[in-house]
């Protein structure tokens, strides 16, 4: 199996699509209809993928930055 499509892109899809899905079933399944506050981003599963996502903004933010200045000195 050729698995040299998963990049961080596609990865951060990965997480928006999880986490809107979690999001969604929280809303059709898991909320009392009467409670305004819970909601899918309680969710301990969309709390991670959130985490996972900002992990690897940061991580390409920091690869920015050092080609930044490996390329200005």
């Amino acid at each position: 199996m050729n698995l040299d499509f998963i990049n961080s892109e596609w990865i951060k899809r990965y997480c928006d699509s999880e986490i809107k899905s979690e999001t969604d079933r929280w809303e059709k399944y898991g909320r009392p209809q009467n409670d305004g506050y819970i909601n899918g981003s309680h969710s301990g599963h969309t709390h991670a993928l959130e985490h996972l996502k900002e992990l690897i903004e940061m991580l390409e933010r920091v690869e920015t930055k050092q080609k930044h200045e490996d390329k200005n000195g």
